[in-house]
């Protein structure tokens, strides 16, 4: 190591998470942009003016954003070049003179944590937050049992009609617009419930539910999915993560242990909030079935009370 060392561990990791913390990105491609690339990440709410809400709320910077009450969020930055050739940026919101400058950076915080050392906060101070379901766990991989099973129900066996299988699974995950068979997700459970929708596309061709492409969360699989979140949740409550956001009951011994233990925390409350309101959903479906069934009963019998009238009137 040393100034007389060109590169060695150290210097590469640094060189590494300066990339990673502070690249801009345009046309595909990182840059490190001077003076740019030092303007901070926050999410500050706008009046219908573009002027933040409450003056000053950027000058936290990331540790320091506000809660997300009223007005409307700033936008995600924008780089662009210029005629000249020079890369422009607008400003996310009105600041006035003096105030810090920062930018929305449009992405959920396990992103943050993982590529800029940081947190918002989670929901509550990040529209963009969601909690990630990754792929290669068992509810979003497509194994060799699911393989075998499907070759089963098509009343096939061995390994001709596995390899079938596994072609008509490989057709459905590329009209899906599936790269490979253990995809990941992630799911905002404060909005509707459309972060499901992918993964219940991939669920129906995981355990061979048809369909059409892409369409989305239905009663055909919401019960699939629903099992896959409790067993998610569980994961959680196994490693005994708790409710809320507060560090009252936190065991961690320095701020990287209580960002961690945040960010669990935050997942779990994801994917609770997304199973309440799948199950909410769920319960209103089979209301409406009822609803519909009780009518139709309805109707036949009133249909067979109008045929009974008529052939006593015959009489």
């Amino acid at each position: 190591g040393g100034p007389s060392v060109l590169l060695d561990a150290e210097k590469f990791l640094w060189a590494h998470a300066i990339l990673d913390s502070r690249s801009i990105w345009w046309n595909g491609r990182r840059h490190l942009v001077p003076l740019l690339d030092l303007v901070n990440c926050a999410e500050v709410r706008l009046d219908p003016d573009g002027s933040p809400l409450a003056r000053g709320a950027g000058a936290g910077g990331a540790e320091g954003a506000p809660p997300r009450e009223g007005g409307t969020p700033n936008p995600v930055h924008r780089t662009s070049l210029d005629s000249d050739g020079r890369a422009e940026t607008p400003a996310s919101a009105n600041f006035a003179e003096g105030e810090r400058v920062v930018e929305n950076y449009g992405q959920p915080d396990h992103t943050y944590y993982m590529y800029h050392g940081f947190v918002l906060g989670g929901h509550a101070s990040n529209s963009h937050d969601c909690a990630l379901w990754e792929g290669g766990s068992g509810d979003l991989t497509i194994g060799r049992d699911d393989v075998s099973g499907l070759a089963a129900r098509s009343g096939g066996g061995g390994s001709g009609s596995e390899r079938e299988a596994w072609r008509h699974i490989q057709t459905r995950l590329a009209r899906n617009g599936f790269p490979s068979s253990e995809p990941s997700f992630c799911v905002n459970g404060y909005d509707d419930l459309s972060s499901l929708d992918r993964a219940s596309d991939f669920m129906r061709i995981k355990h061979g539910v048809p369909s059409d492409p892409r369409s989305g969360l239905g009663v055909d699989i919401a019960d699939r999915v629903a099992e896959a979140l409790r067993r998610r949740v569980g994961r959680y409550d196994a490693l005994g993560v708790g409710p809320g956001a507060d560090d009252e009951d936190t065991k961690a011994t320095d701020e990287a242990e209580r960002t961690m233990e945040r960010l669990l925390r935050n997942e779990k409350d994801h994917f609770e909030k997304a199973l309440e309101g799948l199950e909410r959903w769920l319960e209103a479906q089979k209301e409406t079935e009822a609803e519909a069934a009780a009518a139709a009963t309805t109707g036949e019998i009133e249909e067979e009370e109008g045929v009974a009238g008529d052939l006593a009137a015959t009489a």
